[in-house]
């Protein structure tokens, strides 16, 4: 049998602007963990920290590293070079850090093989092929002894994978009691799709694919963390829940039998009152909207592709069919400035009473992002452009060349984020 380490970073998140907690679980590894379960391997997972005693892995057949591209890479690859390693242990890298920068991670961190794309599938195969020493090319895979890569294609039919092995982390790593809209109770973050086909030029999103999971399979899930768990509601941390209504309309279908309460993430061009009014009907609470910016000039240089009068729209019909609003803002993406800001300002202002949360981020060029990839275009200082500085969370700013426009977007960012605590 095939003994396996999964390994994944530990994040916390800066919530409630202070309040240190835990992200969300490492779903993405969790379902390729089950994949791996499927094949009847023996799977450990485990999160590193930046208190991470180096391991001894050598008892195990194959080590693999789920890397995010973020301040947590370099802590990943420390525990790579400390940590003990028999010779015959492969050694597989993936994740979105893998997947922007292949050939960089795969000599970093001395891998066997790395996955660029989705997991589940490839990441068999390419186990199979280092164990039993079958020398070829899989698409979705880099080996050590080859380095053409290409995207693994993407999983047709999402509901033939297995249910992410949550079984494998402590329960208190998975459900958490205050993270519904601020209600107290038992909830679980579970994905109905994977892909997002629009192209913001802040995100660093690489899936462009869109496909959801069958109903059925949601309610199956559903059920059985309701069942074993006694979960009381969950959170759909799709990309964006709301692309086709046709299939938003089958998955409500399903969640309105269960019973549990909800929440989703979802663009506001893709809502309409028909959609609204099904999603409340089957007890979602909660719609978490990427507005970004209340500036249209700022919603057009972020590539935003909606404006401030769809936004206005969206809490509206949020409001008039009895779902909150928590809203997303990102501040200071190029182009941002005092006036663009006091336009924010005002937006939220008007709209405050359709507003029940806010979630400001400082803007950070994110690795895989079009404005990483084009720091001249947006007069970025290059030399900041690092793993380590690549922090959504609490990042200090002050990207650009020019002093004067960092000085005016950290002013700016101190008046309106003042604005949200005080107002919000």
């Amino acid at each position: 049998m095939i003994k396996i380490k999964l390994l994944y970073p530990e994040v916390y998140e800066i919530a409630r602007y202070g309040k240190r907690r835990k992200e969300y679980p490492p779903l993405g590894l969790l379902y390729v963990a089950s994949s791996m379960i499927k094949e009847g391997w023996m799977v450990d997972i485990e999160a590193i920290t930046p208190e991470t005693s180096p391991h001894d892995y050598s008892t195990y057949d194959v080590v693999g590293y789920s890397l995010s591209s973020s301040c947590t890479y370099n802590m990943m690859k420390k525990d790579r070079l400390r940590s003990k390693f028999s010779k015959n242990t492969l050694i597989i890298v993936g994740g979105i850090h893998a997947s922007i920068f292949p050939k960089e991670v795969l000599q970093q961190f001395d891998a066997n093989a790395l996955i660029v794309g989705e997991g589940e599938e490839v990441t068999i195969k390419a186990i199979k092929s280092l164990k039993y020493n079958i020398t070829s090319y899989i698409k979705g895979v880099m080996f050590n002894y080859n380095d053409d890569i290409e995207f693994a294609e993407s999983i047709k039919n999402l509901s033939d994978l297995q249910f992410p092995a949550r079984e494998l982390l402590p329960e208190e790593d998975f459900i958490f009691e205050d993270r519904l809209s601020r209600m107290d109770l038992r909830m679980v973050h579970i994905f109905t799709s994977r892909g997002c086909p629009f192209n913001c030029y802040f995100c660093s999103s690489q899936i462009k694919k869109h496909r959801y999971r069958e109903a059925k399979d949601i309610y199956d899930e559903l059920m059985y963390l309701k069942e074993k768990y006694n979960i009381k509601g969950f959170v759909i941390n799709d990309e964006n829940f709301t692309i086709r209504k046709d299939k938003v309309f089958e998955i409500c279908n399903e969640i309105k039998k269960t019973d549990l309460i909800w929440s989703a993430l979802s663009r506001v061009d893709t809502i309409d009152n028909e959609m609204l009014k099904k999603m409340r009907e089957s007890n979602c609470i909660e719609l978490k909207l990427g507005m970004e910016s209340g500036s249209d000039r700022m919603l057009k240089y972020m590539n935003k592709g909606i404006t401030v009068e769809e936004n206005e729209k969206a809490l509206k019909l949020c409001n008039e069919n009895g779902i909150k609003s928590k809203i997303f803002f990102i501040h200071g993406f190029p182009g941002e400035n005092l006036e663009t800001t006091e336009e924010s300002i005002c937006f939220l202002e008007k709209n405050k009473e359709y507003i029940d949360r806010i979630s400001l981020f400082r803007w950070t060029p994110l690795p895989g992002s079009y404005a990483f990839n084009n720091p001249k275009q947006f007069g970025l200082n290059e030399k900041l452009l690092t793993n380590d500085n690549a922090v959504i969370y609490n990042n200090e700013g002050g990207w650009f060349l020019e002093d004067n426009i960092n000085y005016e977007i950290d002013a700016a960012y101190k008046k309106i984020k003042k604005y949200i605590i005080d107002n919000f």
